[in-house]
């Protein structure tokens, strides 16, 4: 398994999954039916995301100190659905994926820091179907 990847799985499962999810929707208690922000000590942007009925519901997003945005996802009721995108801290982007009730679906594509792909997965339920990797040029490994 490629670094991104368990960089990815790590993230999503320390980062976005349930004990940060349930961190951030704490924050919908005071804000149950709006857009709850929170700022880095410099006055970037740290995070912005929605709330609906106090439960993580829309957009959220999280941003490097350096004002580039870091990840975006969506979430319907506590739940990641859609999409997600992870960038390096220069705003190149880094993976694609897709979720559906928590688990990834379709598509996942990680990205070399030039932009080429580096690798591609295909999930349905939260299990992988299929796996491709390429090199910094782009070939097949």
């Amino acid at each position: 398994m490629s670094k991104t990847v368990l960089f990815i799985i790590f993230f999503l499962i320390f980062s976005i999954q349930p004990s940060s999810a349930r961190k951030l929707n704490s924050k919908c208690k005071n804000n149950p039916n709006g857009v709850v922000k929170k700022f880095h000590r410099n006055g970037n942007m740290k995070y912005f995301l929605v709330c609906r009925k106090g439960q993580l519901h829309g957009v959220y997003r999280g941003y490097y100190r350096n004002g580039n945005l870091k990840y975006e996802t969506r979430y319907a009721y506590n739940k990641l659905n859609g999409y997600l995108r992870t960038y390096y801290k220069d705003g190149t982007l880094k993976a694609t994926s897709n979720y559906r009730d928590n688990k990834l679906y379709g598509k996942h594509k990680g990205y070399y820091k030039n932009g080429r792909l580096k690798e591609y997965f295909y999930y349905q339920n939260g299990k992988k179907l299929e796996s491709f990797k390429y090199d910094k040029e782009g070939n097949l490994k």
